[in-house]
């Protein structure tokens, strides 16, 4: 990551990356953590701009803040809920120790992702 000189060679790049894309790498002052930071920043830039247009269609579609939800089946559930859920409908919930064998068996999609890539993307921008 500390490596600074001339363009590492061609096979260094991996078998998908074009010989042309490698010619418009300059030759000398080549900087990896550099490249490393610019190319982490894209990332971020680009992943902050998909989340910013999924967070406004649903909003515009379903008048939901997707930021209010922490994993994507509770914001499945608000979405339903205040858009489609009949009060006059019955909806048995599942309660007890069943309920808490489920919770405590299911991690997966506790997120806090607009935070966290907000503070991302501010400490990459300071890098640059």
């Amino acid at each position: 990551m500390n490596y600074k000189g001339s363009k590492p060679g061609y096979e260094y790049y991996g078998k998908n990356f074009s010989k042309y894309h490698y010619d418009l790498i300059p030759n000398d002052n080549w900087d990896c953590q550099l490249e490393l930071l610019k190319y982490l920043k894209s990332d971020v830039e680009g992943l902050f701009e998909v989340l910013i247009k999924i967070t406004v269609s649903i909003f515009e579609r379903f008048n939901i803040n997707m930021t209010k939800f922490k994993t994507q089946p509770s914001l499945a559930m608000g979405i339903f809920t205040s858009n489609f859920y009949n009060e006059d409908f019955e909806i048995n919930m599942i309660k007890g120790t069943v309920e808490k064998d489920l919770r405590s068996a299911s991690y997966g999609g506790i997120v806090l992702w607009i935070l966290i890539l907000n503070k991302l993307f501010i400490m990459l921008s300071n890098m640059i």
